[in-house]
């Protein structure tokens, strides 16, 4: 449902606007001792995501104006994207998905600054106990142990995360309804900032590098997983230089040079399971409860 008052601009701040910049300031001062770069590369990252969520924005009325001429209802929706409020919005909405992005890969990216242990054997006792005395991890690997079936699991593994998060940007950014853009950005940001907390308060590597004699045995089919995991252990190593002292390195590709350094986006190595199980879920849930209710 559009209200009247959608087509007006919203002048308060919203929850997520200052969720995200309360804890971009938090991750800013415990960093400042070390290096200005959280406030340092803030440019840089929102020259680089927001016109790639707007662009996802506007692909998002693309289709909807396809969806909306054919059930007749083209010049309502056209009304509608027109006003100022949805303007505004969406630039506000674009502007703090980039936002939160920088805050969610510095605190994840600092992780082995402020917390130098590592949980992955906890973790995996845990993942045990969880599922009645088996390894969840060897349970599946066990399961699709198939050469084909794992190549086919390696492969789409990375697709469906990123095919599901531009088809969802794309869906609710271009909603004609405040309501519902506002929920999901809500959503996003305190999932994926929280989440980058508990990162911080119960770090680990993850299977992959906690246990790696477990997953190199099936690496001729998990060639695209392994070369991920090789970048996020670079990203790591290179993160943990700053403790020795050789302080922050980030990408130099300027006047023709290519210095490999910290990659914000990739983060530093160091997570809790279900980050990204939580993401697909919740945009499917979203999406779901949205075609049911127009249902």
């Amino acid at each position: 449902m559009v209200l009247i008052s959608d087509r007006r601009v919203y002048r308060r701040p919203y929850f997520f606007e200052l969720f995200t910049i309360a804890n971009f300031v938090i991750i800013h001062l415990m960093f400042r001792r070390d290096s200005n770069a959280v406030l340092g590369t803030l440019p840089a990252t929102l020259a680089s995501f927001l016109p790639i969520v707007l662009l996802l924005a506007i692909v998002g009325v693309i289709v909807r104006i396809v969806v909306a001429a054919a059930r007749g209802q083209l010049r309502a929706y056209l009304r509608i994207i027109a006003t100022a409020g949805w303007l505004s919005d969406t630039f506000r909405i674009g502007l703090f998905s980039a936002l939160m992005s920088h805050v969610y890969g510095w605190i994840k990216l600092t992780v082995p600054l402020f917390h130098h242990r590592l949980f992955d054997q906890q973790l995996w006792d845990l993942d045990r106990r969880l599922f009645f005395g088996m390894s969840p991890n060897i349970f599946m690997l066990d399961l699709f142990s198939n050469r084909r079936v794992l190549v086919v699991v390696d492969w789409s593994y990375v697709q469906i995360f990123i095919s599901s998060m531009i088809i969802a940007l794309s869906f609710f950014l271009s909603a004609p309804g405040r309501r519902m853009r506002v929920a999901f950005l809500t959503g996003n940001v305190v999932m994926w900032i929280v989440g980058a907390w508990l990162y911080l308060a119960v770090p680990s590597l993850g299977p992959a590098f906690g246990f790696p004699d477990i997953w190199l045995a099936h690496s001729e089919s998990l060639r695209a997983t392994q070369n991920l995991q090789s970048l996020l252990m670079t990203n790591y190593q290179n993160v943990l230089k700053i403790l020795d002292g050789d302080g922050l390195a980030l990408p130099d590709r300027r006047r023709g040079r290519n210095r490999p350094g910290i990659r914000l986006l990739l983060g530093s190595g160091a997570r809790v399971p279900g980050a990204r199980v939580a993401e697909v879920a919740a945009r499917v849930s979203g999406c779901e409860r949205t075609v049911l209710h127009r249902v």
